[in-house]
């Protein structure tokens, strides 16, 4: 599948936060991406992260409602981290000197390589860093 894209914590937190900063950009980044007709992939990490921190900032019931709404959501794929992907993951986060890379993050690293998939949607500046090695784009439709 050439038309995939990971999606990182930070956009489905900030989509289905209004209280977010980045909410409007999410939103906006949301019709784009159905327009576009592209696939969406997180993995099984990026899952939990999404689900932990929407309880913690917004509520419990606002964590279980957009779980269910990932599990549930026609064309997302959920990739499963297995031990092949965490070895990979270990190696990219090894290698990093920022101390603001999170281990979820090259995790997304490791699983878009390991998938082929270019394009990234996140807020996150640092990822801007990795576009040229791991060869994706960032936003871009």
């Amino acid at each position: 599948m050439a038309n995939r894209t990971f999606v990182d914590s930070n956009y489905f937190i900030s989509l289905y936060n209004t209280g977010d900063s980045n909410h409007k950009k999410a939103d906006a980044f949301s019709s784009k991406i159905i327009k576009s007709g592209i696939s969406e992939v997180i993995s099984n990490y990026v899952f939990s992260e999404i689900v932990t921190v929407t309880s913690q900032k917004v509520s419990k019931t606002a964590g279980l409602l957009i779980g269910n709404r990932l599990r549930g959501q026609k064309g997302l794929t959920i990739i499963h981290i297995d031990q092949k992907l965490h070895d990979a993951t270990w190696e990219i986060f090894k290698k990093v000197n920022s101390k603001n890379i999170s281990f979820v993050d090259c995790s997304i690293l490791a699983v878009m390589k390991e998938n082929d998939i270019r394009h990234l949607v996140t807020f996150d500046d640092h990822f801007s860093a990795f576009k040229k090695l791991y060869r994706f784009k960032i936003n871009a439709f």
